[in-house]
């Protein structure tokens, strides 16, 4: 059991390592011997662990990775020339499509490194019943605790409530 384990962390060391001499998933896959689809789960897992200052490094090191190849793959998304030697164009129109879906899964990778995609969180603060009359209590505390204190000496000012006629609690 610990031999797994030992393999298993040097494995992911490996792949680390392979990784941030920028070798492609699938690369690392045919040097480790496991599937591209393992080699990402091993790799995000280590990620997932590695201390905040280093992940900004990381995460620097597969922009730049993502970066380079979308500026390659878009060379080839975007020729369109014609050989007229050979009588055909340089790239194939497959090869072109190929090109854009690739670009468009290092997008999704880097949006995904940098959390584009991740949910927003919001607070959300319950209200309960015990929780109005909690605060009901604790204001009627303070009421009270005004109530019996002495009255001091000075004129209250009047009400602007007091000079509207009519009310039941007017002076006039």
């Amino acid at each position: 059991m610990a031999m797994d384990t030992m393999e298993a962390s040097a494995r992911e060391a490996r792949i680390i390592e392979l990784r941030s001499q920028r070798l492609s998933y699938r690369k690392i896959a045919a040097e480790v011997g496991l599937s591209h689809q393992r080699v990402v789960q091993i790799f995000e897992a280590a990620r997932d662990r590695i201390p905040a200052e280093r992940l900004a490094d990381l995460r620097a090191e597969e922009a730049e990775l993502a970066d380079r190849a979308i500026q390659k793959l878009l060379l080839i998304a975007e020729n369109d020339t014609y050989n007229e030697r050979t009588g055909s164009h340089n790239v194939s129109p497959r090869t072109r499509v190929e090109a854009w879906g690739h670009i468009r899964m290092w997008s999704e990778s880097k949006r995904k490194l940098f959390g584009a995609d991740a949910p927003t969180r919001r607070e959300i603060t319950v209200v309960t019943e015990e929780t109005i009359d909690r605060e009901m209590r604790r204001l009627n505390e303070q009421i009270a605790a005004l109530d019996a204190r002495p009255a001091t000496t000075e004129k209250a000012l009047p009400s602007p409530l007091d000079s509207m006629p009519g009310l039941p609690y007017s002076k006039h």
